[in-house]
């Protein structure tokens, strides 16, 4: 793959065990030569394109923080107000 400004995009993808191939070149997209190779490697194959992966794990270890500090502090939250209410005594 390769990706150049103006947002020239470059793709090429073979499968040995058939001999086939695709290659891409486009513009205007700096992601979409490389989404259509990915989609071909993985309708040739069945299996993810590594290269996809790579170009999409560091939004995905965003996602992946930013939801877990969401859990943790709502959890926090939902803890702290429990624990508030167990604190105050009852009048009788």
């Amino acid at each position: 793959d390769g990706s150049n400004d103006p947002a020239i995009n470059t793709s090429v993808r073979l499968n040995p065990g058939t001999g086939d191939g695709i290659v891409v070149l486009e513009t205007g997209d700096r992601t979409l030569a490389s989404v259509l190779g990915s989609e071909w490697v993985f309708w040739q194959t069945g299996t993810p394109d590594l290269i996809m992966l790579k170009m999409g794990a560091g939004s995905l270890v965003s996602a992946i923080g930013g939801g877990s500090a969401v859990i943790i502090l709502v959890g926090l939250s939902f803890g702290w107000r429990l624990s508030r209410r167990a604190v105050t005594p009852v009048a009788t």
